[in-house]
């Protein structure tokens, strides 16, 4: 029985560039040839002109020997039946032709019959040949009629079986000579008339190229129906004349290697979920994301020969590490870049002796604003698209108050930056997540909200909601809420905090509906944050998170039967005021992005399919934990020059990046002018 299935989006541009090649099993699927016989050493085949095995053309032209040379390009000859129905005066007769049709039909493994449209066949002889399963191929017709003729006539009763093939020249212009599409376009479509292996031209020697591929189609896939064949055929036809099907060139010119690549949509992988359900899969568009805490997926080696099948279900191999990225534990270069056009402005909404409100409006464009936003960028997925954002928040002098969030995060008013930083004056590591909660969710994309109660002068409570509704990146969705007690003296501030992480589809922000989603994940978490002001200019900051994740598998994924997960972050910080000059501040910070410490998962990986289309699959236990662990090593320096320029820049270097032991180490340097106009 058939597994449950995955979907991938691919596009035949991108197939073999993503490492897709067609599968190694090949049955043989002979060609018959109706015609004048051959010559080609090697061929068998029946004399229904003489009743012997001995069909040697004797055509003065050598038809047949032609079309069997052609057909040889896209087949090994002991795959081509001459079926001779002609002698030297090229006279058709019904008893033969009819007969030479039925003897291909029963033999089991012609599953194409190339005849020319001259054969006076029977309609009723071409529909049994058509429900015994064999593909077709009919010329047009050499009298430069604007419609085929002959048997080609037939081709709308054959149950999508038939294909009629006309001739172009050289130049991809339709041959004088050939028959045009007219009103069967539908069945229709050119290859070359003329042929190095004979010096004459017509449609005759334009409808092997046809014969050759379909028989190699489904050579390479036998489950095929002929009928898919055909559709693949005439569909992957290169457009010719007016666009679309037409009058003159039906579908256009054969196109051999569209053929056999992968068909443009869907492709599914037969994957091993828990549910084994239907064939009916989750549609993936672009890259399958993977969470970096359980990034050690994608590096495992079935993953290199994984079998997908197209909307046709032949069976393709793929390397899927190729289609699979770790979503970066901090904020990339590209993503630098992309926010380049992010701006923003700070209103004051109330401001009182005790207490203070403002808005802070983030937006997509370079009109009209007044301060670029620095951090805007840091920790949002890797396909980062500005988009408006706004934060207000409102503080008591009491230690009170609420912010509330729409497509921005928590990151810095909880854990160590939530203790060291103000909604006025943000600390900006690129590592700014692991200092703060890493399991608030895993995009900016949705709302966010804190309230803090100050239950002491020294004490207070603070509750941190988040919900991400980020359906145009990789579908993540989730809900968060965090817990957090904080104490704070005069130079030591510490805080503890308790929460759950609710994600729907994923697991540690990968994509979803992919072959790693999951159904659901729901993430418990503890952590602990410290302050400590060293002197009136330095203070040193860290943050240590853990959470314990029971992970539901899906249906139509490669993932199942997870154990229960614990993972953990950790991040380290020292800042300097006014070290240099006025309202100068540098950081130091050392850290270790969320990574899985203990537990497993099955993953099963597709690699062969008979000619049955039963899945042969392997399952690999992987051990979450192996595999790297990130360390990154940064420092931020910011400078004002003058009252309205500021200047900032990053560096970091990441030993292991995204937790993967053979990843290249990485380095990043930045800098970043803003004005204030």
């Amino acid at each position: 029985m058939r597994s449950a299935f995955s979907r991938l989006m691919l596009s035949t541009a991108t197939s073999f560039l993503l490492g897709i090649s067609g599968t190694a099993q090949v049955q043989a699927a002979k060609v018959a040839i109706i015609d004048s016989g051959s010559n080609l050493p090697g061929i068998t085949g029946i004399d229904f002109v003489r009743g012997d095995d001995t069909p040697n053309d004797e055509s003065s032209n050598q038809h047949g020997t032609t079309i069997s040379r052609i057909i040889s390009v896209f087949k090994p000859v002991g795959d081509i039946i001459a079926l001779k129905v002609v002698d030297s005066s090229f006279t058709f007769s019904p008893s033969r032709s009819e007969a030479a049709l039925a003897a291909a039909v029963e033999m089991p493994d012609v599953r194409v019959v190339d005849m020319s449209n001259r054969n006076p066949i029977s309609l009723g002889a071409l529909q049994a040949a058509a429900d015994g399963g064999r593909v077709l191929v009919i010329n047009a017709g050499n009298r430069a009629k604007g419609r085929p003729d002959g048997i080609a006539e037939f081709a709308p009763l054959l149950n999508g079986t038939a294909i009629i093939v006309g001739a172009v020249d050289p130049d991809k212009s339709l041959a004088p000579f050939s028959n045009r599409a007219g009103d069967l376009a539908e069945f229709y479509m050119v290859a070359p008339g003329s042929t190095q292996f004979n010096s004459t031209q017509g449609t005759s020697f334009s409808k092997p190229h046809v014969s050759g591929l379909a028989a190699q189609l489904l050579s390479l896939f036998p489950n095929l129906s002929v009928q898919d064949a055909v559709n693949i055929i005439l569909e992957t036809a290169d457009d010719l004349g007016e666009p679309g099907v037409d009058a003159v060139y039906g579908h256009g010119l054969i196109n051999v290697q569209k053929a056999l690549d992968p068909a443009e949509g869907e492709m599914i992988a037969p994957g091993g979920g828990s549910g084994g359900g239907s064939s009916a899969g989750v549609v993936v568009a672009g890259l399958a994301v993977v969470g970096v805490a359980a990034a050690v997926l994608i590096k495992r080696k079935p993953l290199e020969t994984t079998l997908v099948l197209d909307k046709y279900e032949r069976a393709y191999t793929m390397d899927l590490t190729k289609l699979s990225q770790v979503r970066p534990s901090h904020g990339s270069l590209d993503s630098v870049l992309k926010s380049l056009n992010v701006l923003e402005k700070t209103h004051v909404i109330s401001q009182s002796a005790d207490k203070t409100a403002f808005l802070r409006v983030t937006e997509p464009t370079l009109e009209n604003a007044t301060t670029y936003n620095p951090t805007s960028w840091l920790n949002d997925d890797p396909a980062f698209n500005p988009e408006p954002s706004m934060s207000m928040y409102e503080n008591s002098v009491d230690g009170s108050g609420y912010s509330f969030h729409i497509n921005s995060s928590l990151n810095n008013e909880l854990g160590a930056l939530g203790l060291a930083s103000t909604p006025e004056d943000q600390i900006s590591f690129l590592s700014n997540k692991t200092f703060s909660s890493p399991f608030l969710g895993y995009s900016n994309h949705g709302v966010a909200s804190q309230m803090t109660h100050a239950l002491t002068d020294s004490a207070s409570l603070r509750l941190g909601l988040s919900r991400v509704d980020d359906e145009t990146r990789f579908g993540l969705r989730s809900d968060a809420a965090v817990f957090e007690l904080s104490h704070k003296r005069e130079k030591l501030s510490v805080s503890a905090s308790v929460g759950h992480l609710a994600e729907y589809g994923s697991m540690f922000g990968g994509s979803t509906n992919s072959p790693y989603g999951v159904d659901d994940a729901k993430t418990y978490s503890f952590g602990f944050s410290g302050s400590y002001q060293l002197a009136d200019n330095i203070r040193m900051i860290g943050n240590y998170s853990h959470g314990f994740s029971n992970v539901n598998a899906a249906d139509n994924t490669l993932l199942s039967n997870f154990s229960n997960l614990q993972s953990d972050s950790w991040a380290m910080g020292m800042i300097f005021e006014n070290l240099f000059q006025g309202r100068d501040r540098i950081g130091f910070a050392v850290s270790q992005p969320l990574k899985v410490t203990q537990g497993y998962v099955d993953l099963t990986v597709p690699h062969d399919i008979s000619a049955d289309n039963v899945v042969s699959s392997t399952t690999d236990r992987v051990d979450l934990s192996s595999g790297g662990r990130e360390l990154a090593v940064e420092s931020f320096y910011r400078m004002w020059v003058g009252e309205k320029t500021r200047f900032t820049t990053y560096m970091m270097h990441q030993r292991n990046p995204s937790n993967l032991s053979d990843a290249s180490s990485a380095n990043t340097i930045l800098g970043i002018f803003e004005y204030q106009f």
